[in-house]
């Protein structure tokens, strides 16, 4: 019985290394890939996000309660990195025009990269983070092409009651702007 023991954990072991060594050899040939795939270059940009407005959030069609509610953007291409709009208050567009720089190091272009946004309602019914409540949000391609200007209306999602359902749109522009590799000494000193 403890020889049968003993083969049955030597058998498992040599699987898990065979698996190891399949992964680490997967690893190398998409690097290698990589290498010799000419669209695989790494480049700094700048996103420039401006967040104009957003409408039809929270429409009074079916939220009679609301009436002049602040709401915010918070939004990041990286999820450790977030961004948030100061807050607005009206009712039924409200209006942020808010310019930002968003700082991208070694991106990869011939991968695309996206821009998470969540527009959030302040204060009101207490929300699990910071009071906040999210009323709608979106995922957004980074342009693919440097240098222009793509102004987008985005439709919003949000969850009601285990539903998603598009509610709502905001209006924003992207730019990607390519950097030097120096582009931090410009603009942190």
């Amino acid at each position: 019985m403890f020889a049968l023991n003993l083969n049955k954990k030597v058998e498992k072991e040599k699987k898990e290394i065979e698996h190891k060594n399949k992964m680490a050899q997967l690893d190398s040939i998409q690097k290698i890939r990589r290498i010799q795939d000419p669209n695989f270059v790494k480049t700094n940009y700048i996103l420039q996000i401006h967040i104009h407005y957003a409408e039809e959030i929270e429409p009074s069609s079916v939220y009679s309660e609301v009436h002049w509610r602040n709401y915010r953007v918070v939004f990041w291409v990286n999820p450790s990195d977030q961004y948030e709009t100061g807050a607005s208050r009206g009712y039924p567009k409200f209006i942020w025009e808010q310019l930002f720089n968003i700082p991208l190091i070694n991106v990869v272009t011939s991968e695309p990269k996206f821009l998470s946004l969540e527009v959030m309602r302040i204060g009101g019914n207490p929300g699990p983070s910071r009071g906040y409540i999210v009323v709608g949000r979106a995922k957004v391609a980074l342009p693919r092409v440097p240098g222009i200007k793509e102004c987008q209306r985005v439709g919003l999602v949000r969850f009601v009651d285990g539903q998603t359902v598009g509610e709502g749109h905001i209006i924003i522009s992207l730019t990607m702007i390519q950097v030097n590799f120096h582009w931090r000494d410009s603009l942190f000193h």
